[in-house]
């Protein structure tokens, strides 16, 4: 199988997953799967090569974009292992804070009905520590060391096969992190962009922010724009709504993940950016 894909974005998804995607795809070396998320190595695996093979044009550097690879770490690592044999792979993972990423994957479940599809869970699921609480297992999910050295440590190397950014990374400084990621493939350093819109939607929650850091601290801009329906329900929607966890939820997540973020850290040789596990936060 010397003809198949051996660069992998593998997760984690909810973390920039279509944004990385629509970069990749502006690359003129790069062949990504006609649609993300192919899957081939965990749902569509019982499907052939051939099948696998007409997702990408076979003239260009295939790069299969499945989010999912990581997280099902025990099913895929060892498919993809036994497929490449001696062809080394590349997985790109993109790991973000675990208090956000299980939060936000928790909110997405809620959404698409996920929890009254699956008998395992109730259906009357609302809060994520609750939850948690009655499915310890759905932490897993941001147990991103465990995950690594459980699944994919004993078939791959590390420093070798993997290129692990930070999402905070991929959305402050997006350059620097693409070309990190290219010359990581020995690809072509080419400044990729996005549309305007699938990139606002992406950056969207750094922008508001921004605004409202700057309202917070002008006592003219606060009072003026107050009264402002507008405002308001910007800032509803889009701030309010984007971290729903209070300070004292976000501290009994910190102490669930505590660990292995530590556990983290020593694989990666360095601390995360995740200011909920800074050594000089209480």
């Amino acid at each position: 199988m010397n003809n198949i894909p051996n660069i992998f974005h593998i997760g984690t998804q909810r973390a920039g997953s279509t944004f990385l995607f629509n970069l990749l795809k502006k690359h003129p070396q790069i062949s990504l799967s006609k649609r993300q998320e192919i899957h081939y190595y965990t749902s569509n695996f019982e499907k052939s090569i051939d099948w696998y093979l007409n997702q990408f044009d076979e003239n260009k550097i295939m790069i299969d974009t499945s989010p999912k690879l990581f997280q099902k770490g025990y099913i895929s690592a060892k498919r993809i292992y036994n497929n490449l044999g001696k062809k080394k792979p590349k997985f790109i993972l993109v790991l973000r804070n675990p208090i956000d990423y299980i939060n936000s994957h928790f909110r997405m479940h809620l959404k698409t009905g996920f929890f009254k599809k699956h008998e395992n869970y109730s259906s009357k699921t609302k809060n994520l520590l609750n939850h948690l609480e009655n499915h310890p297992e759905y932490l897993d999910r941001a147990l991103y060391a465990k995950n690594l050295k459980e699944n994919w440590l004993d078939l791959f190397d590390i420093k070798k096969n993997f290129k692990i950014i930070f999402f905070n990374d991929l959305i402050n400084n997006k350059d620097n992190t693409i070309k990190e990621i290219l010359g990581f493939l020995d690809l072509k350093d080419v400044k990729l962009s996005t549309d305007i819109i699938s990139q606002n939607k992406i950056l969207r929650t750094r922008f508001l922010y921004k605004i409202k850091d700057i309202v917070v601290k002008n006592d003219f801009l606060k009072e003026t724009l107050k009264g402002s329906y507008f405002f308001n329900e910007i800032y509803r929607r889009f701030l309010t709504e984007k971290d729903n966890l209070s300070n004292n939820d976000r501290k009994i997540l910190k102490d669930l993940f505590k660990d292995d973020v530590k556990s983290l850290e020593e694989l990666l040789g360095k601390n995360v950016p995740w200011k909920d596990f800074r050594k000089d936060k209480n």
